[in-house]
């Protein structure tokens, strides 16, 4: 009876630490893509800026939004937990995120559905590892 305890735990540890990471991972990684390329989670490009003069950002990196001195952009991370993970950065890139009264809303963060092809096929691929090294095979 000792097998079935071995593999709750390996799955456990598959859904509870391991997806989370990589999930995590993944989404990170988005986040930064959206900025590097201007566009938000959909895919959709983010609004050009209202420049004012002077702005020694806009003049830095050529008026790119979300841009100024690139600390948001390195802020973004994971924080992982049991089975759980979150998107963290700078207190100011909620303001970007979720938009305001002066400033337009460029969700960078987040799942569209580029994303969500990536983490059904992470899933799914994590998924078939598992079960297949358990000697189950695909149909």
């Amino acid at each position: 009876m000792e097998k079935p305890k071995v593999i709750y735990q390996d799955f456990s540890k598959l859904v509870s630490r391991e997806l989370p990471l990589k999930i995590g991972a993944l989404l990170v990684e988005s986040a930064n893509e959206n900025i590097e390329n201007q566009q938000d989670i959909h895919g959709k490009p983010f609004k050009k800026r209202k420049r004012k003069r002077g702005k020694k950002g806009s003049q830095r990196n050529k008026g790119a939004v979300l841009v100024d001195t690139g600390a948001m952009r390195r802020s973004v991370r994971k924080q992982t937990s049991k089975g759980a993970v979150k998107i963290l950065a700078k207190p100011y890139a909620e303001h970007h995120q979720e938009g305001g009264k002066n400033l337009d809303k460029r969700e960078f963060i987040g799942v569209g559905n580029k994303v969500k092809e990536k983490l059904d096929d992470l899933v799914g691929k994590e998924l078939d590892d598992f079960f297949k090294n358990l000697g189950f095979k695909k149909k």
